[in-house]
């Protein structure tokens, strides 16, 4: 007769391992903005890099006014009600699409004036503005929890938290 085996919950991640994911993952845009910027300043020329740079900077700005503070709020929400995580992020997705679909229509609106006249500008502007609600949207998740302790996907999976006794899971059951 063979022993019934008792699973045993997960380990929970060190701080370190989890400071040096964050550290990575907050770098490496950083580093590949520094590895592409002479590959595009070389590729593009004086012109072209100052075309690029004034047709993204819209871009930029709309990204930073239209959160509204939703991802710190949508952080703030899940972190202190877990069973409310799914909840939070669809209404703060949600929010965060109509503003980006507005700040996308304000500057479609005001490209012509953007650009300075410039069609190649002009151009490129519509082109770019395109990545505001995306850019939104990753904001939105960065703010919710990605994985429970114990590794299971939820609340993305749809499943109720299993009852593998981590933090996370006692809490929210």
């Amino acid at each position: 007769m063979t022993e019934p085996t008792v699973a045993t919950p997960a380990k929970r991640p060190t701080m370190s391992r989890s400071v040096l994911i964050t550290v990575v993952g907050n770098l490496f845009p950083n580093v590949a903005a520094l590895a592409s910027g002479p590959i595009l300043a070389h590729a593009l020329g004086v012109d072209g890099r100052g075309v690029v740079a004034a047709a993204t900077a819209p871009l930029t700005l709309v990204t930073t006014i239209a959160t509204f503070g939703i991802p710190e709020a949508t952080t703030y929400t899940v972190a202190r009600h877990p069973g409310l995580a799914r909840m939070t992020i669809g209404r703060a997705a949600a929010l965060t699409t109509v503003a980006g679909v507005c700040a996308m229509g304000a500057v479609v609106g005001a490209a012509g004036w953007l650009s300075g006249g410039s069609p190649q500008v002009h151009q490129l502007m519509l082109i770019a503005v395109l990545a505001v609600v995306p850019n939104l949207l990753v904001g939105v998740l960065r703010g919710s929890p990605r994985l429970t302790t114990c590794g299971v996907g939820w609340p993305w999976n749809g499943s109720s938290p299993p009852d593998c006794g981590c933090w996370r899971c006692s809490r929210s059951g």
